[in-house]
């Protein structure tokens, strides 16, 4: 039978492309709750070494337009300007109040891995399923160690081994003085097998992973400013009405408007280095590099 691009093909890729705009894979995404373990095994893309983890920067605040908790990809995690960032310098160089409002605009460094689950107390159907982990700096830090640093004798490639040579990384999260969870009790345990786990099942998995970079969408610099004066100075257009907050944000009576809604898990929150220097235009470059 002819393998000839049909219309029917086409309204499939539409659908495909359409899904890799989308705003975020959330239910693919493993969800952690305080005062349980998980255990999970990662997964190497044999396919692309290079993409087995996927590191980017996020922005996330509670809209002041919606309510709603709204994030997005920041565009310098690929070397792109970025107008939230710029705007939280902007802001870290004015007043008390200006500084207060720009620690809303949060920004989070973060990490993206494919793993095998091999115990989740929170849902027995992800078990021996392919989830992605979601985590900060303080899982980087185990993962880094474990691979580089202190535990590198110990663990080294075995944390990324499926068979029984390789090592579950126990996800064990707490609560914080805040009420947050915290994730610096988690662990790399000995080597062990995977119940069930064959040669043939490996390379299935491996042929299953998900394409990390994929995951989020990557919003242009432009669709970034949009979102920013949606969500954060509320403003709809240079004819809609709007009234200025004490706090020196801006709100309007704009509608609903959606945006990708997921909490991120509690991190510590980059803050960009004053300058003496009052031309902040002139030293903005330098000062991203920074963030």
């Amino acid at each position: 039978m002819s393998k000839k691009f049909s219309a029917s093909m086409f309204d499939t890729l539409k659908g495909a492309m359409a899904e890799q705009r989308s705003g975020g894979n959330f239910k693919d995404i493993l969800k952690t709750e305080i005062g349980r373990n998980y255990l999970v095994r990662l997964i190497p893309n044999v396919n692309d070494i290079s993409k087995t983890i996927y590191h980017y920067f996020n922005h996330g605040w509670q809209s002041l337009a919606t309510g709603q908790f709204v994030s997005c990809v920041c565009p310098s995690t690929v070397g792109l300007r970025c107008p939230i960032c710029e705007e939280r310098v902007r802001l870290y160089r004015g007043d008390e109040d200006d500084k207060k409002n720009a620690k809303m605009l949060g920004k989070k460094e973060q990490w993206l891995a494919n793993v095998y689950v091999v115990d989740d107390p929170s849902s027995e159907e992800n078990k021996d399923q392919i989830k992605i982990f979601r985590y900060g700096k303080q899982i980087e830090k185990i993962i880094t160690d474990a691979t580089e640093g202190i535990d590198k004798d110990e663990f080294g490639a075995r944390i990324f081994d499926l068979t029984d040579e390789g090592c579950n990384l126990r996800i064990t999260v707490e609560k914080n003085d805040g009420g947050y969870p915290t994730y610096v009790s988690s662990k790399f345990l000995r080597e062990s097998a995977i119940k069930g786990m064959t040669d043939a099942k490996i390379e299935d998995i491996y042929e299953k992973l998900f394409q990390l970079d994929k995951v989020f969408e990557m919003k242009t610099p432009d669709e970034v400013k949009e979102m920013l004066d949606t969500h954060f100075f509320c403003e709809v257009s240079s004819s809609t009405p709007v009234a200025k907050k004490s706090s020196g944000t801006q709100v309007s009576s704009r509608g609903s408007v959606e945006e990708s809604v997921e909490e991120p898990e509690e991190e510590s929150i980059d803050e960009p280095t004053e300058s003496s220097d009052s031309d902040v235009q002139d030293k903005l470059d330098d000062l991203m590099k920074d963030l």
